[in-house]
């Protein structure tokens, strides 16, 4: 490069010696670009008077220079016995006496050599470096051999070009790396933090132009879409069906959900503090078992040994011996472990209403005494719900051992990789299946928005990871949102999609604690209300135009009552009035903008919705009889 080459007899002799040997077609490029940069004269000058400190090294059809005092060490070091190379003065074709040196373990100071004159290269051929240095390949395979060991060299296809396999210098590998990476990384102006619930909502299928109407197909495909973006996600049972699936499907029936998990390789399990997710049967490895309890201690051995084997609850209770109310509180006990399913909803459903405990037997059965004090021994059996001795939506279905097919072999062990002993390679792909479902699911990702993750999802296990996918191009890192401490990772197709502009004319709603939710995400949260399943966000673009706190009982309007799109605003009341799965009776509102509701200038529009019911202060709310 003009400017930064040699210009005097030791820079030239330093430079020389640092590459340790410039083959002979690189030192005619660089005193070519020393004249072009000096002047022919002076260059010539330059090289002539550095003469008496360089050599020329011939063997076969390699040239190399080389610095006089390094000479005898690289002969004895990298050609020894093997061949007999040729020490030329510079310009001249006089014989020198250098002498060879026979070093114990010439391959250990050879390999040294090699390295440092390999750390001016980037990705080269093996067959390069055997060309122009003239080394024998069993020598030049014993260093590459013992540099690759050593981790100080990378080996493989390396370069997009490149045809064969290349060996590169792992600290100029890491460089070349971080030079892709930044020729990679977007010039972009982070937008505001309140653009981030806009650009969750647009990625999990909240922000959509469909309707009610829809055909039943095209909501089943929504549902399955929705299910896809979101596996893997624990989150409160009953909120599935309330409001994470209505947020993003319109007209949605709990039927849509049964027909999806009929139809489609997916299953639901349990986590702690009754928690519910959906996987796909091949994704369920990517779940950590870390939690689950010892096999050893297994309520359920002998039970369930044989992958595939589903039993009814019934069937359970005379395998087991216990009874109804004892089954039912292990059976659930078990789910939340994550070691049992079903393959209905139905149980998870009635669970949420029974708060997953079995109904008792009703007064005067079991044993227990009537009203009237007497013992009924003819009512001695349960009577559930459903008005059917022994059976009840509870406890309906198959339950089954959910299995990932990778996790036994067939002898019966274990082939899960340990983060600890096993296969790293194949842990880190795990990894990488895990990275790319959140970035599926968020579109970027950040340390707080990973924090309700399942373990192994979490950004402390998956920060490398993602390191590693930016590197190689499959993401990309930058600053895309401001207000948010540290990296953010975006897939190339997410990133475009932030730079086409979001619809802010778009309207839709979501409960605080949905996936797609800002709310509790540290800085970016700053405005907004507490994480709780109570409360409702309605935005219209990147504006919260409303928030319902207490599922309805105070009221927040960040809009004028004549806003064109006002009666749109209150979506997430109309529906808990009307869904089709544990419909509220009545909505009480106190409080519209810290005023009585009773007398709000939003009363007009809320009429229009809703049957309503006036108190001195209060506002009660119910679903109007024409919907």
């Amino acid at each position: 490069v003009p400017g930064y080459g040699p210009s005097s007899v030791p820079d030239l002799v330093d430079w020389v010696r640092d590459r340790v040997a410039i083959p002979m077609t690189e030192w005619e490029a660089l005193t070519a670009a020393m004249a072009g940069s000096s002047g022919r004269d002076q260059t010539d000058a330059l090289v002539t008077r550095a003469r008496e400190k360089l050599v020329e090294i011939r063997i076969g059809d390699a040239a190399l220079v080389a610095a006089r005092d390094k000479a005898g060490e690289i002969l004895g070091a990298w050609y020894g016995s093997d061949r007999q190379p040729r020490t030329l003065e510079m310009g001249g074709h006089r014989s020198l006496d250098v002498a060879l040196h026979c070093e114990p373990e010439p391959d250990d100071i050879g390999r040294g050599i090699f390295a440092q004159w390999l750390s001016y290269y980037g990705p080269v051929t093996a067959a390069f470096c055997s060309g122009v240095l003239g080394l024998g390949e069993a020598r030049l395979d014993r260093f590459v051999s013992g540099l690759s060991e050593s981790g100080s060299l990378v080996s493989g296809r390396l370069s997009e070009s490149g045809e064969d396999a290349e060996i590169c210098d792992a600290r100029n590998f890491e460089i070349l790396l971080r030079m892709l990476r930044n020729a990679a990384r977007p010039d972009f102006e982070p937008l505001d933090s309140g653009m981030l619930p806009l650009f969750l909502a647009q990625t999990q299928g909240l922000v959509r132009t469909g309707s009610s109407r829809e055909p039943s197909r095209d909501r089943l495909d929504q549902v399955f879409g929705s299910l896809a973006r979101l596996t893997c996600l624990p989150l409160p049972a009953g909120l599935w069906e309330t409001d994470i699936l209505p947020a993003r499907i319109d007209g949605y029936h709990p039927s849509f959900l049964d027909s999806v998990l009929q139809e489609e390789d997916i299953v639901w399990l349990g986590r702690e503090k009754e928690k519910i997710l959906f996987c796909f049967d091949q994704d369920l490895d990517l779940i950590d078992d870390e939690s689950a309890p010892d096999p050893a201690a297994d309520p359920w051995e002998g039970i369930f040994n044989d992958p595939g084997t589903a039993h009814e609850f019934y069937a359970l209770k005379g395998l087991t011996g216990k009874s109804a109310l004892d089954l039912s509180a292990l059976v659930w006990q078990t789910v939340w472990q994550g070691r049992l399913s079903n393959h209905r909803f139905t149980p998870v459903r009635r669970g949420v209403e029974t708060r997953f405990r079995l109904p008792g037997p009703v007064p005067g059965s079991e044993g227990m005494p009537s009203r009237g004090g007497r013992r009924h021994r003819g009512m001695r059996r349960y009577r559930p719900r459903t008005g059917i001795p022994g059976k009840d939506p509870a406890m309906a279905g198959l339950w089954f051992r959910p299995v990932p097919a990778t996790d036994v072999d067939t002898s019966g062990k274990s082939d899960r990789p340990d983060p600890e002993t096993g296969d790293l390679v194949e842990q880190e792909e795990l990894n990488r299946e895990r990275a790319r479902l959140l970035l599926d699911r968020y579109g970027l990702v950040f340390r707080e928005l990973l924090a309700r993750e399942l373990p192994g999802f979490r950004w402390a296990g998956l920060f490398k990871t993602l390191y590693l996918m930016e590197l190689s191009g499959e993401v990309v890192a930058g600053s895309f949102f401001k207000g948010i401490d540290g990296p953010q990772f975006m897939t190339p197709g997410a990133f475009n999609r932030l730079k086409a502009g979001p619809d802010r004319t778009a309207v839709f709603w979501m409960n605080a604690a949905d996936p797609a939710s800002a709310c509790g995400l540290g800085p970016v949260a700053r405005g907004l209300p507490k994480r709780l399943p109570g409360t409702h966000l309605v935005y219209r673009g990147d504006d919260l135009v409303l928030v319902s706190a207490g599922k309805g009982k105070t009221l927040t309007i960040n809009v004028p009552p004549d806003d064109p799109d006002l009666s749109r605003f209150f979506a997430p009341l109309v529906y808990m009035l009307e869904r089709p799965w544990q419909p509220v009776v009545r909505i009480t509102t106190e409080e519209i903008n810290g005023a009585p509701a009773a007398g709000s200038p939003y009363r007009a529009v809320i009429d229009s919705l809703f049957e309503t019911d006036p108190g001195p202060r209060s506002l009660d709310l119910f679903r109007r009889r024409d919907h």
